[in-house]
């Protein structure tokens, strides 16, 4: 209303100033579309500058009216006028949509004239395909969805097609050519059933006409079946592949995938065998490593110690292969400790520190186990306390707390930490207020000396006195606005103004950039304000504890974005809901519309064949591949998978996460290479560096959300 009143009363100034683009900005977020449309038709006469965010609004209005044809056409001629760079992909976007909708397909005959980066111009061309096989021209459609997939296999848009032609051409009588096309296609999409329909057929017709299938194609088949768990026929396409291989680099990674296949089968022995093959197939690459240590762990774990042991001395032998030397010395490490055996680990922790690789908090950590084992309790305090101090919030530090917590440790854990108390060290101060917490006065001296100890240093103090700056005292006043973008910013609308918002909120200055995340959060832009706060906290003087900035800062960078909906499915399926907020956060960074390499869709990061088999079990609707960019859809199936690990897993969050970065077989060949069921042993063993920095980012955020938020969401 009071805009009103301003644009009323000074109408020419109030114009030029944009506010009737605000008001339909306004009166859309009231859900009043007819009165916005009026307002930013009226807009793009009074206000030049915004004409062309004016008429995307409307077209946007008219997809929301439920009016295809109407908003096809305001697409397609905003496209044709060349918008703003940050108009032209969801133009583009929203214009497929709205042909696919019913919108008319002669629009499109024009686009090649279009400015379009190259991803928005295949889904340009997708569509134009879509519209011949409507009009009943379904060898130019064919021939159409060919050509984006030959252009490339890899995105979105050839996916799309693939599954587009698997609709006209049934595996059993596609040619050669489009057999190897599609069948490369699904399996770079993860969509193996598919894959191995076509690549059977291509694969037979080669060998029908004395042909010879390419290396990847008879690889791709083979991890195929791989995938689908026919292990047995996939150390057999491996074991064929490497005998037909004359490139080292190409055998030594088949003859891995062999004794993976053969490790998943369970012949353990027979498996060590085949990665002691890779390891003297003469590569220079990163196989040989890995098919030594992963001989390594099978032995070992089988009770073939001197042999193992043997693996373990020429991994470490070799420079190049330190980082795995170290993993394998902390992986021997954990097995002996877990059953109680120390009279090795001096030896193994002196590999670790001279071979590095290996996090502070991990080796702390263990060397806490290896001085309680020992009877040796207050160094196993030390070493704990340090484990927590130096990443408070890493899995294997919260173990330690837990274990700082627990008899037989509790006593001395508190005199370590009161003694702490009193140290002049930021360190001990530091310790002592984790130990101790707030509630202790003990502890919560101890904060306060270390933050008063922090103020005197001015980067840190920026940190610890945190705020955002006032409207009246943002820079965007004192400057001229060149861009239709600024001009945006300065209407207070920064979904659309995004793109100049460093500008004027520079990482520079801590408190402005700090304003700028929280501007975007509120505007709902969590991804981008997540991004912003990302690089703030990562500028945060090392000294400062995360717990010391102010909540405000915690939580943009742990957002509770989507919080009904997650409370709602994970309260239906009896999961923990900040475990699916923490799974988000490092899945999509909460951006509704992410993709991965692997072709892993939306907030949750699913592939469609999983998709469909959860949503199928959980009554959805058929799934197709846009549903997952919907959050109600990829919150929905997040819930229902975490609860099926969780049943499948007894809860164990640590497996249960594995199996959802890894897949679930992976996860329990992982747990059979532990002698206990304690998660520090699983977390140390986990083959996969990937899979590991994933546990550990996720558990991380887990222990970060529970802290800041306690209650659900």
């Amino acid at each position: 209303h009071l805009l009103e009143e301003e644009l009323a009363e000074n109408q020419e100034q109030a114009e030029q100033l944009g506010f009737d683009y605000l008001r339909g900005h306004l009166l859309t977020r009231l859900k009043r579309p007819q009165e916005a449309h009026e307002a930013f038709a009226k807009s793009i006469t009074a206000t030049p500058d915004l004409a062309a965010y004016g008429f995307y609004r409307l077209a946007v209005i008219q997809v929301a009216l439920n009016h295809p044809e109407v908003a096809a056409g305001l697409f397609a001629t905003l496209l044709g006028r060349g918008p703003p760079t940050s108009l032209v992909t969801p133009s583009s976007r929203l214009l497929v949509q709205s042909i696919r909708n019913g919108g008319d397909c002669r629009l499109l005959r024009n686009s090649g004239n279009w400015n379009l980066p190259r991803p928005d111009l295949r889904a340009i061309q997708l569509a134009q395909a879509q519209c011949a096989l409507k009009s009943g021209q379904a060898a130019q459609a064919t021939e159409l969805l060919l050509t984006l997939i030959r252009t490339t296999d890899r995105d979105e848009t050839a996916r799309a097609a693939a599954e587009q032609i698997a609709h006209l051409i049934r595996p059993e009588t596609a040619k050669g050519s489009v057999s190897r096309l599609l069948g490369i296609t699904f399996h770079r999409h993860r969509e193996f059933s598919q894959s191995i329909l076509f690549l059977n057929r291509s694969l037979a017709l080669q060998e029908g006409r004395a042909g010879r299938a390419s290396f990847e194609e008879r690889y791709a088949q083979a991890r195929n079946l791989f995938w689908q768990t026919q292990y047995q026929a996939a150390e057999a396409g491996f074991a064929q592949l490497a005998d037909l291989t004359k490139n080292s680099e190409d055998r030594a990674r088949t003859l891995y995938q062999r004794a993976r296949s053969i490790e998943m089968k369970g012949d353990w022995l027979r498996a060590a065998a085949a990665y002691d093959a890779v390891a003297e197939s003469g590569s220079a690459s990163d196989w040989a490593p890995a098919g030594l240590f992963a001989s390594l762990r099978l032995l070992w774990r089988s009770g073939y110690e001197e042999e193992a042991y043997n693996r373990y001395k020429t991994l470490i032998s070799n420079r190049r292969w330190r980082t795995l030397g170290s993993r394998a010395a902390l992986f021997l490490l954990a097995s002996d400790l877990v059953r109680g055996r120390t009279e090795r680990a001096s030896e193994w922790f002196l590999q670790i520190r001279q071979l590095g690789g290996v996090e502070a908090v991990e080796v702390a950590y263990w060397r806490g186990r290896l001085e309680q084992l020992q009877g040796r309790v207050p160094q196993a305090v030390r070493r704990y306390a340090e484990s927590v101090r130096s990443d408070p919030f890493h899995p294997l530090a919260q173990l330690a707390l837990k274990r700082l917590a627990s008899d037989p440790l509790k006593e001395a854990t508190r005199q370590y930490a009161v003694q702490a108390s009193q140290s002049p060290r930021s360190e001990d101060l530091y310790s002592a207020w984790l130990l101790l917490g707030d509630n202790d006065p003990y502890g919560s001296r101890a904060r306060k000396t270390l933050e008063s100890k922090l103020r005197r240093n001015i980067p840190s103090q920026r940190y610890l006195e945190l705020k955002t700056v006032p409207t009246r005292d943002w820079p965007l006043w004192g400057s001229a606005l060149t861009t239709p973008e600024e001009h945006l910013l300065a209407l207070g609308i920064w979904e659309e103004g995004t793109a100049r918002l460093l500008k004027y909120f520079p990482m520079s200055d801590t408190s402005l950039a700090y304003t700028g995340s929280e501007l975007l959060a509120q505007s709902g832009l969590i991804n981008r304000s997540l991004y912003v706060a990302e690089i703030l906290a990562d500028q945060m003087p090392k000294r400062v504890p995360p717990q010391f900035v102010p909540l405000g800062f915690r939580r943009l960078l742990f957002p509770a974005a989507f919080g009904t909906l997650i409370e709602k499915e994970t309260k239906k399926r009896g999961v923990d809901p900040h475990l699916l907020a923490a799974i988000i956060r490092e899945e999509s960074r909460f951006d509704p519309d992410a993709i991965s390499a692997a072709s892993a869709r939306g907030l949750a990061q699913f592939v469609l064949p999983t998709a469909r088999r959860l949503a199928n079990e959980i009554g959805l609707s058929s799934v197709e591949a846009d549903d997952l960019y919907r959050p109600r859809y990829a919150i929905a199936l997040g819930a229902a998978y975490l609860a099926e690990l969780s049943r499948k897993f007894g809860g164990r969050k640590e497996v249960m996460l594995a199996a959802y970065n890894a897949g679930e077989h992976q996860a329990r060949l992982w747990r059979s290479y532990c002698y206990s069921n304690e998660p520090d042993e699983y977390i140390t063993k986990i083959g996969f560096r990937e899979t590991r920095g994933y546990l550990t980012r996720v558990l991380s955020s887990y222990a970060q959300y529970r802290d800041i938020y306690g209650t659900p969401l």
